[in-house]
């Protein structure tokens, strides 16, 4: 094995990206939704040779991202479905935080895998909350139900957070002497 890792993967993830060039050259239709594996394919390079070069785990997470922000996008290029970017990028952590977990695990270093798949987890929380706000309050398809109830959402919220603040807790008693 070289200081880069396995060549042959290398050599594949190669031999990949020039059969994608070639089939966008005979298939030019297709590039409109294939383009965004101009983005994939360096992020999946440099999260591959970052992992077998044992370079910093920053490179590797950092192609984590980008392999993720590739995928999100030929997710939107095929369904043309470009609005869910006001939720998609909370899924971005997510490659992070996989990136982290499969680091982890390699090195055997559980607390950076418990960071990981914290990141994991709070990511796809989060996707899922926005996601469901914007696609079932916001965007076109809204119901007229939706287009009141996150406005309520939000007074109720608000008004729970000054109710909450104006009452205050007793003060603690001290315990310094036990009478019984």
């Amino acid at each position: 094995m070289n200081r880069f890792g396995s060549s042959e993967g290398l050599a594949a993830l190669l031999i990949a990206g020039g059969i994608l060039l070639l089939a966008v050259q005979f298939f030019g239709g297709a590039a409109s939704v294939l383009w965004p594996f101009f983005i994939i394919v360096p992020g999946l390079v440099l999260a591959f040779v970052a992992d077998r070069a044992d370079w910093p785990r920053a490179l590797m997470v950092i192609g984590a991202v980008i392999t993720g922000t590739g995928l999100i996008l030929l997710f939107q290029s095929i369904y043309d479905y470009y609005q869910s970017w006001a939720y998609a990028w909370a899924l971005l952590p997510l490659c992070a935080g996989a990136a982290l977990y499969y680091a982890g695990d390699r090195r055997h270093d559980p607390a950076e895998k418990a960071v990981g798949k914290a990141m994991i987890e709070w990511s796809a929380a989060g996707f899922v909350a926005l996601g469901a706000v914007f696609e079932l309050m916001v965007f076109n398809g809204a119901h007229s139900w939706g287009r009141i109830v996150l406005p309520l959402a939000l007074i109720g919220i608000g008004v729970l957070l000054l109710l909450r603040r104006s009452v205050k807790p007793p003060p603690a008693q001290s315990n310094t002497t036990d009478q019984r």
